[in-house]
């Protein structure tokens, strides 16, 4: 449906925080952290078999970095309409706990050793 066909083409999901403002969606680059929230949608939906789910899950497994970390991300939210926020622990509890959800139940598919 709607979230899924706003999957990006690297596997990821990324919104723009001006979307807010516009009330609208408008796309953005992929970030773990988007990414982690709609895995975790598709998972408690029901669509953990999906292809996109797949493409998510692989997303976040190869952006990991070798420390274990994600890559920093841009602003993630909008408070109040005016202050741009970022949540730098975001990327790493979502990320784990998207993936943890994803692999429940996923025959052949596990979350790779660091």
């Amino acid at each position: 449906g709607y979230l899924i066909g706003k999957q990006n083409p690297d596997g990821g999901f990324g919104e723009h925080h001006e979307s807010c403002m516009a009330k609208r969606w408008l796309g953005a680059e992929s970030t773990p952290t988007q990414t982690a929230w709609v895995l975790m949608t598709l998972c408690r939906s029901g669509l953990a078999g999906t292809t996109a789910a797949r493409r998510a899950a692989d997303y976040l497994v190869r952006t990991q970095q070798p420390d274990g970390d994600w890559p920093t991300e841009p602003v993630l939210g909008v408070f109040n309409k005016s202050t741009l926020i970022r949540y730098d622990n975001y990327r790493r509890y979502f990320t784990v706990r998207a993936l943890a959800e994803y692999a429940q139940g996923r025959d052949g598919w596990s979350i790779p050793a660091v």
